[in-house]
């Protein structure tokens, strides 16, 4: 759409897809299979002019639900049925860069431009742990492990990729040349200790190696050796591993 920069995109099991730019503007398309080439949008929200949106999630198990992180800090709440603003979490006094869902029902990661990560309870609005990068860097991007590991990774504008103990509440490894510029995104394969990154360097690599590193901190007589992890994950015949 012209003259409007989308800062972020999500899709939910009922098949919506909703775009929200920096103009406060939040479109909403329905689709079936494959979308047509300009489909027009059936919905649209427009935010308060002192609410800058920064990202945008949909929450697991919140039917036409989305959170809308902004520049100034706070956090919204939306249903997209009704168009209605649901709840508003004050924030951490500092612009959010990024959100993601976790495996744990009503838990969400906020990462905020000052370095802190918020793993808060949506429903309770309640924070449950924070974390600080060392660098201080901006969170550009987080994961969460869905293998059963209490583990969440986050990435920053300084390339360099951090992985959080949520039980022990600490740092755990970091890959401090991860990548040579920010990191735009991270992804958890499902059930699987597989992490892929992206960056603006026009890379995308994975870290099984760095996160057997971890995993033998955590667990040495599970992972006690690497070459058996390889061969658990046959790590040579994944395209992306050459």
């Amino acid at each position: 759409m012209g003259g409007h920069r989308f800062i972020g995109m999500r899709t939910q099991h009922q098949k919506l897809t909703r775009k929200c730019d920096i103009r406060g503007n939040i479109f909403l398309w329905a689709f079936k299979g494959v979308m047509d080439q300009n489909p027009s949008p059936f919905g649209h929200i427009l935010l308060d002019q002192s609410f800058s949106p920064s990202c945008i999630m949909h929450p697991d198990t919140y039917l036409n639900k989305v959170l809308v992180g902004s520049e100034q800090g706070p956090m919204q709440l939306w249903n997209i049925s009704t168009k209605k603003k649901i709840f508003e979490f004050k924030g951490w006094d500092s612009p959010i860069t990024c959100c993601v869902s976790s495996p744990a029902l009503d838990v969400v990661a906020v990462g905020c431009a000052d370095g802190s990560i918020h793993v808060h309870n949506i429903h309770y609005d309640k924070e449950l742990v924070t974390f600080t990068h060392s660098t201080r860097s901006s969170v550009t991007a987080l994961s969460f492990c869905t293998d059963g590991k209490p583990l969440l990774a986050s990435g920053g504008s300084s390339g360099v990729i951090s992985v959080w103990n949520l039980e022990k509440k600490r740092l755990q490894p970091v890959v401090r040349e991860a990548h040579d510029s920010v990191i735009t995104s991270l992804h958890f394969f499902a059930n699987e200790p597989v992490l892929m990154s992206s960056s603006a360097d026009n890379s995308i690599k994975n870290n099984l190696h760095e996160l057997w590193t971890l995993l033998n901190f955590l667990l040495p007589e599970t992972f006690s050796s690497a070459e058996t992890f390889d061969e658990w994950f046959q790590i040579s015949a994944r395209p992306w591993s050459k």
